[in-house]
């Protein structure tokens, strides 16, 4: 079953892909485009934005106050990783065992910075689903080897970050 947290970083994921490989792009533009909004150049209302976020769930979860969370989720993902980059570009860097960040794949690159980001940051998520999240981005965005990849890295950093 898709939940509404797996969307909301699925859209995370793809508006940091674009701000990334177009850094011009606002997050509402980016989040625009994610929503397949055609124009952005239209100053979209918050209602709106939340009315294409809708569309997007499925039809068990189709509420104004999921797609609102959900939107709200999404923007604090895309704040979050992008506040603390330079730092969770360090803790990934720690934990890449004779490679460095610019030999990384930009998709995998991502989805490193998003789950780092929940690990590090957001207290309230239980690791394992975070993990778990990450390694279905990279099998959904990526390919199978590059989701065992993901979890090697994020379970350094967890193991680094919970002391043990």
């Amino acid at each position: 079953m898709t939940t509404a947290r797996r969307i909301t970083r699925e859209r995370a994921f793809q508006a940091l892909y674009m701000m990334d490989v177009l850094p011009a792009l606002t997050e509402d533009q980016a989040l625009m485009q994610v929503l397949n909004v055609q124009n952005n150049n239209v100053n979209i209302e918050e209602t709106n934005l939340v009315a294409l976020y809708k569309e997007l769930l499925p039809e068990e979860l189709r509420t104004t106050q999921i797609a609102v969370d959900s939107l709200d989720y999404v923007r604090k993902l895309i704040q979050g990783v992008k506040e603390h980059q330079a730092t969770l570009d360090d803790q990934i860097n720690q934990h890449l065992n004779k490679r460095t960040l610019s030999r990384v794949e930009l998709a995998n690159i991502i989805i490193l910075r998003l789950a780092a980001y929940e690990l590090i940051y957001e207290d309230e998520l239980a690791p394992s689903i975070v993990m778990d999240e990450a390694i279905e981005l990279a099998k959904l965005f990526n390919d199978e080897p590059s989701s065992k990849f993901i979890n090697g890295i994020l379970q350094s950093i967890l193991n680094e970050n919970s002391g043990a």
